[in-house]
């Protein structure tokens, strides 16, 4: 032992004793050569003691740093310890890597949760039929500040656990923390990687109320996702991912009826122009209004259940964010406010890190090229990829030439979509955004913006550009070249390529997203298993966190739900803007979406890596993305039946010579269907600013209980003001809810 009982460090053999000797003091103990494998395992404590956060280094440092990194690896663990955590130090069987796993005492957690105010949860309340997860009323929570005598049967759970450790660890040193730079330590090669474990039994409950065998083919349990449990398990970020993804796989149910309908009268009628074609688009764009405004709604119930309201104010600077340190403070939109050097005094909290908008400008300028670039490689790709349909078109098969043509051109989409994911995130790292919302917030601009083109640069470019033969409309020149002509109808070619998108997407997202990440943990552990020890110890507690620690350190870490909110974004642009195409695209990504969640959900549970622990009020810059698909879903769809389609402009035919050619149908004017299509297009548009007005983003029983809540926190200060005799009758219950109602419905929610 280090320090008496609590401050134990544990080690599993003697030579790991004296590889980790160099991490200590020159004043510790020298009886640490002493411990031995029987005393680990024999020890009750840490039996049954659940490890937080591992630290993994190589065993045999080399190199010219391999001396400082040892030095500050030694200061990192005398600054755990410092703290008060528990610490146990062990090597992989093939002695090549080493790890520090880090747990704390309760008492230890407690104290940090009342020092930061720790908000937890004190009281459950039914809910009154209220609309949250799906089909189930959900709990109203009542949160306070943590506080040790008011809470002695709390137990933390293990993400919990992680966020005071972090506090702990990340801290400055002014505050009673270590003031460790994590992020840092990985890139600067102290530490090979720091990772939380996963808890099997959290896990496992969740897996339970998700996956259930005997539940799981009801129809409604498919779009089910455990948001509380992922919230309480990973934290707000990928909760709000998942809740998402069930609320509009949930709203794709009645479009996929729709599109199955309008889908049957354009098929089965043989012909695809007929009235069921605007309708559906009109249907369509109602529902792209619905369904944005009941998210809306959505997120507000969660901000207030989940104590989300004050989150930006509360958001603290990224760590990799660099800057000069002056005096002064941020406001909540991000703007620095110098302060003068008398006002602050000797408070060196007064300081904060600052970074110019001017200088960020600049680099943004000069990351502007190099999106460009990639852009205009893109068109050119998709031209190329159009050229060869056209050939094989003319040369081969129309409609395998089409298909072909598609799955290359979803190929060259995915691969492109790969190795600028990666470019923007270095340009984005450039940048030097100062908190994790604001670096997001431009990466997703930058990323969609590349993405819009290279997913759909190609649908309309046989939308609009494209000759359609069976009409009268003049083939177009890009660039002064002929764009070709359209084999049959535009609408039909249109119909392959996004079918063949979408489907093969669709397929090589799932692959990349699940199955490449299992192969490659498999692959690493069998790497790791080569190099180990073959010999089979007894199922110890060495062994045991051996085996575990071994397992997840090879796991493929979680890169967030970025990825997973830009597919999900592109599937929707599919499906709205090119609705009068491919009717059957929300059907299609409905049963998508159905193996969507329970992939990402086994992913994040058994194949990644467990993920720190994140926090955020909603899905961010994404509501914008939505947004702004949804108007241009609106355009294209109003253009797409003006032009590409034969419902407006009819179709020409012509005797067996190509003489006498008439038109058949309405056969209007080019400038008749153009001022149709804006006509339709502003009043669709006016519509969906009506429903956007009309719909409240806040529930009434939100403001409702924002407003109770906010009179009994003043309750206290109005009764030490007028006297409590003055103000008895505020504490009746039904007072406080007429007041409550008298608020909301004045909308001043206070």
């Amino acid at each position: 032992t280090w320090g008496g009982e609590r401050d134990s460090l544990w080690m599993s053999t003697t030579s790991e004793v004296l590889q980790m000797q160099r991490l200590l003091p020159s004043e510790g103990p020298s009886q640490y050569n002493t411990v031995s494998t029987e005393n680990l395992a024999d020890d009750p404590n840490l039996h049954n003691r659940r490890w937080e956060i591992i630290f993994q280094f190589p065993a045999h440092d080399e190199g010219e740093l391999a001396v400082q990194r040892d030095m500050q690896r030694r200061d990192v663990v005398v600054s755990l310890k410092k703290l008060g955590l528990r610490l146990v130090f062990f090597t992989n069987t093939s002695k090549t890597k080493s790890y520090i796993a880090v747990a704390a005492d309760d008492d230890i957690l407690e104290a940090e949760a009342v020092r930061t105010g720790f908000k937890v949860a004190v009281q459950d309340l039914t809910m009154r039929n209220r609309a949250g997860s799906f089909f189930v009323a959900p709990p109203t929570t009542v949160y306070k500040s943590f506080v040790a005598a008011e809470t002695t049967s709390f137990e933390f759970s293990s993400c919990q656990k992680q966020q005071l450790l972090l506090s702990m660890m990340q801290s400055p040193s002014s505050q009673g923390g270590a003031e460790l730079d994590l992020d840092g330590l990985v890139e600067n090669g102290v530490f090979t990687q720091i990772f939380p474990l996963h808890d099997d039994d959290e896990r496992e409950d969740i897996k339970d109320t998700w996956f259930h065998s005997r539940t799981f083919w009801k129809w409604y349990r498919l779009m089910y996702v455990p948001e509380w449990e992922l919230r309480g398990y990973f934290g707000e970020k990928t909760a709000f991912y998942f809740s998402w993804l069930s609320h509009y796989t949930i709203w794709l149910v009645p479009l996929s009826f729709i599109g199955i309908l309008a889908g049957a009268l354009q098929f089965g009628v043989g012909d695809r122009h007929n009235h069921a074609l605007p309708i559906y688009c009109f249907l369509l764009c109602l529902w792209c209004g619905g369904f944005i405004e009941s998210w809306k709604r959505k997120t507000s119930e969660l901000q207030f259940l989940w104590n989300l309201r004050d989150f930006e104010l509360a958001e603290k600077p990224r760590r990799a964010f660099k800057g000069e340190p002056k005096p002064g403070m941020y406001t909540s939109g991000g703007y620095f406010i110098p302060l003068p050097p008398e006002a602050i005094g000797d408070d060196s909290d007064a300081f904060e890190k600052y970074f110019p908008l001017w200088k960020r400008f600049v680099r943004q300028l000069a990351s502007a090229p190099v999106v460009t670039s990639f852009i205009i490689t893109t068109i050119v790709g998709t031209i190329a990829i159009l050229a060869f349909k056209t050939f094989q078109i003319e040369h081969s098969n129309a409609t395998t030439g089409s298909i072909i043509a598609g799955v290359l051109n979803a190929v060259f989409i995915t691969v492109m979509n790969v190795v600028y994911a990666r470019v923007a995130e270095i340009l984005n790292n450039f940048e030097n955004h100062r908190t994790a919302t604001q670096h997001e917030d431009a990466l997703i601009i930058k990323t969609f913006l590349f993405q819009f083109v290279n997913s759909y640069i190609s649908l309309f470019f046989i939308a609009f550009l494209k000759k359609d033969p069976s009409t009268d409309s003049k083939e177009m020149k890009l660039f002064g070249y002929h764009v070709g002509q359209c084999e049959g109808s535009c609408m039909d070619e249109l119909f392959y390529q996004l079918a063949s998108l979408m489907l093969a997407k669709q397929f090589l997202s799932n692959f990349v997203e699940v199955a490449l990440p299992m192969l490659k943990g498999v692959v690493k552990r069998r790497m790791g298993m080569a190099h180990s020890s073959t010999t089979a110890n007894s199922e110890t507690v060495q062994s045991r966190l051996r085996k575990v620690v071994h397992t997840e350190s090879h796991a493929v870490k979680f890169e967030g739900t970025f990825y997973e909110y830009n597919e999900m974004m592109i599937q929707f642009g599919y499906i709205t803007m090119f609705a009068a195409v491919f009717p059957f695209a929300a059907i299609a990504s409905w049963v998508n979406n159905v193996i969507e969640i329970r992939t990402d959900g086994l992913k994040v549970l058994f194949v990644c890596q467990r993920p720190f622990y994140q926090a955020d009020n909603d899905i961010g810059t994404w509501m914008y993305v939505l947004q702004g698909l949804s108007v241009m879903a609106v355009i294209t769809n109003c253009f797409i039946v003006a032009f590409t389609s034969h419902y407006l402009r009819g179709v020409t035919k012509c005797d067996d010579n190509g003489d006498n050619c008439e038109c058949d149908g309405l056969c209007l004017s080019q400038t008749s269907r153009i001022i149709i299509a804006l006509i339709a297009e502003h009043v669709l548009l006016l519509i969906k600013v009506i429903v956007s007005l009309s719909i409240d983003d806040t529930p009434g029983w939100v403001h409702q209980e924002i407003a109770k809540q906010d009179i009994e926190q003043k309750l206290p200060k109005l009764k030490k003001r007028t006297g409590r005799h003055q103000v008895r009758h505020l504490e009746d219950e039904v007072f406080k809810k007429s007041i409550a109602e008298l608020c909301m419905s004045t909308h001043e929610g206070q």
